[in-house]
C-alpha cells in the first residue's frame, strides 16, 4: 500500500491525464512486482468545469445516472502493474445537475450482484426512488452489500468501499464514501 500511495503521488505531479498517469503507473509497480497487480479507477473532477475525466485499471466499471437511464464508465484498460507498457484510455464527460456518479470496489458488486437484480439496476434503482444525494444513495449502496453473501459455494470476504458524487444545480458536487 504504501508503495502504491508513494507512486501515485510522484506520478500526480507530472500530469492531470488519467490515462497517461495510469499508464505511468503501470510501468512504475511493474518495474517494483514484476506481475502482481491492482485495479482501480482514476479520475479527475473539475469543478469548475463539471467535468469527470476517468479511466479505468481492470475495475468493476462504474456507474454514471442521468435522466433516468445509467451508463457504465469501462473506457481504460487492464490493471495496473500487469504489463511492462500498458496503454490506457479516457473519457471526458460533462456532468449535469442531477447526475449520479457511482464508483465500488469488487467486494460491494461481488456482494450483490444477483442475476434477477444486478448492482447497476440496484444504483439505477436507489436513484429513481429519489434519492440523489451522494449520502442517500450511498447508504442504499452499503445497506445493501452489508446484506449481501457474495459468490455462491465460496467462503467469500473482501473490501466494500464506494464513492459516490452528486451534481446539485445550486451547490455543485457532493461527495459521499462508504
Amino acid at each position: 500500500l504504501t508503495l502504491l500511495r508513494f507512486t501515485f503521488r510522484q506520478v500526480a505531479r507530472d500530469t492531470q491525464s488519467p490515462a497517461q498517469l495510469a499508464s505511468r503507473m503501470s510501468t512504475a509497480l511493474y518495474d517494483e512486482w514484476g506481475g502482481s497487480y491492482v485495479t482501480g479507477v482514476v479520475a479527475r473532477i473539475d469543478i469548475a468545469a463539471h467535468t469527470l475525466t476517468y479511466t479505468n485499471a481492470g475495475h468493476p466499471p462504474g456507474v454514471l445516472v442521468r435522466d433516468g437511464a445509467a451508463r457504465g464508465l469501462a473506457d481504460g484498460g487492464p490493471p495496473l502493474s500487469l504489463f511492462p507498457d500498458a496503454h490506457y484510455v479516457e473519457e471526458l464527460l460533462d456532468l449535469n445537475g442531477g447526475d449520479v456518479c457511482v464508483l465500488l470496489t469488487d467486494g460491494i458488486t461481488e456482494a450483490f450482484d444477483e442475476a434477477e437484480q444486478p448492482w447497476r439496476s440496484m444504483v439505477l434503482d436507489a436513484v429513481r426512488q429519489g434519492r440523489r444525494s451522494a449520502r442517500a444513495v450511498s447508504n442504499a449502496i452499503m445497506a445493501r452489500a452489508r446484506d449481501g453473501h457474495g459468490p455462491a459455494g465460496v467462503d467469500w470476504t473482501d473490501d466494500r468501499t464506494g464513492i459516490v458524487m452528486s451534481v446539485n444545480d445550486e451547490r455543485g458536487l457532493e461527495r459521499g464514501v462508504a
